[in-house]
Parts: C-alpha cells; sequence; structure tokens
C-alpha cells in the first residue's frame, strides 16, 4: 500500500486516470459547477486529492475551465471552481463530434463515448 499520495498517484493506471476524469466531468455536468471537493463528495470519491490531481489532466482535454471563483472547502481552504465545457454521454458509443460554439475547444476521443459541445452564453 503506497505510504504518500505521491506513491499512490504514481501507482494509478492509466485506465484509471481515464475514468476519474469521466466521473469528474459527468459530476460536473450534474453539480454545474463546484470546486474539488464538492466534486469529490458528489462523485463519491475516497480522497480529494484522487480529484484535485485529475482537474489538471480534465483541463488540457479541454473538458472543464477553472473559473477566477473561490469557494470555501471542508478543510477550510479557498479552492477555484470548476465548470463543464463538454458533455459526455456514457450510454453513446459512436466516436466523439464537436459541434460549433462561441467557445472553441477540441474533446479528445480517449472514451469511445459521445461529446456534445455546449455553448456557456446560450
Amino acid at each position: 500500500m503506497p505510504e504518500t499520495s505521491l506513491a499512490a498517484n504514481d501507482s494509478v493506471t492509466q485506465e484509471m486516470r481515464i475514468a476519474h476524469c469521466k466521473r469528474i466531468l459527468c459530476v460536473l455536468w450534474l453539480i454545474g459547477k463546484g470546486n474539488y471537493d464538492d466534486i469529490c463528495v458528489a462523485g463519491g470519491f475516497k480522497e480529494p486529492n484522487q480529484v484535485s490531481r485529475r482537474l489538471k489532466l480534465c483541463r488540457e482535454l479541454g473538458w472543464i475551465e477553472t473559473t477566477k471563483e473561490k469557494t470555501m472547502t471542508s478543510r477550510n481552504r479557498l479552492a477555484y471552481v470548476h465548470i463543464p465545457l463538454v458533455k459526455f454521454d456514457v450510454a453513446a458509443t459512436e466516436t466523439p463530434k464537436q459541434t460549433p460554439t462561441e467557445k472553441k475547444t477540441t474533446p479528445s476521443p480517449i472514451f469511445g463515448g459521445k461529446f456534445e459541445q455546449q455553448s456557456l452564453f446560450s
């Protein structure tokens, strides 16, 4: 069993990282927006570190965006709020598709599901 969070992070497989990102995106669509602590609670993650370590990957994939807003966590710390940029349909099996929006991002086709680009301003 890993003794530190860094050792635990190193032991996570790529498939598990992707599964966490997928879960984070789905949770953000359910709650609308939230910091890593909100996502952890709503998604049933064991540790907030599981979420905070995957948020960077989610941002790099173009699935979420960090706002300038900060909210208080359960540990009495301020944390940035994140919002979803793409919607992932878990039941879909076709390749990801991007529809034109005001914000141009390209979702990654890591999952075999369907992506729908949503405009934040409509």
